[in-house]
């Protein structure tokens, strides 16, 4: 008699723990946009999600870890929409485009509840993981304005000096904005066209 055993048919483990790990956490983030860290609890999340805590507790050891999990997820997705620049513009209204869709996404409520995301993981979790994702981000995005700007050099031939301290400039201009902003307006087109004139000839030499 045979003693090997057959597989029942269906998606590989790892597959299936993947898929899991990621609902989870798109539901976490719901719940979160309406508790907030402070009152989030896997509790909570297991009868969101009619999934057992034994489940969750497999993929994420406790709650730190799980909204560890949904700031790098969440962070990730708010720089990739954030770091197209529109080579198909002149240069003027493409970095127009760029500040303004930075400031439209970084006042958005969902994004403001991802600094409150740090600062609880900051508060609740050992080693700073909060913070320590912030700087990941804004490297990242650092890295991200380089790379526009290279390509703004060669896309339509802007003579630019130092590409990490006209990145630096950029960052302090765009994102110094977002932190003295309530919130989005139609207004905010309007300065977006002003700090992309300002900036473009302030980095760039004839």
């Amino acid at each position: 008699m045979s003693t090997a055993r057959h597989r029942s048919p269906g998606r590989p483990p790892a597959e299936e723990s993947e898929r899991i790990a990621a609902r989870l956490t798109e539901a976490g983030w719901k719940l979160l946009l309406t508790s907030g860290p402070e009152k989030f609890t896997l509790d909570s999340l297991a009868v969101a999600t009619h999934t057992g805590k034994q489940t969750i507790y497999a993929r994420f050891a406790g709650k730190a870890v799980l909204l560890q999990a949904i700031l790098d997820d969440r962070m990730n997705m708010v720089s990739q929409e954030m770091s197209h620049l529109d080579g198909s513009k002149d240069a003027d209204r493409a970095f127009a485009d760029l500040a303004f869709r930075i400031l439209q996404s970084l006042t958005r409520p969902e994004v403001r509840m991802l600094d409150r995301l740090v600062d609880w993981i900051d508060a609740n979790s050992p080693g700073q993981r909060g913070a320590a994702c912030r700087r990941a981000i804004q490297d990242r995005v650092r890295a991200q304005m380089c790379n526009n700007l290279a390509f703004a050099v060669r896309h339509w031939g802007l003579t630019i000096d130092d590409i990490p301290a006209a990145a630096a400039f950029w960052i302090d201009a765009v994102y110094g904005h977002v932190q003295m902003v309530d919130g989005f307006d139609s207004e905010q087109q309007d300065w977006a066209d002003k700090v992309a004139r300002i900036f473009l000839r302030g980095v760039s030499t004839p």
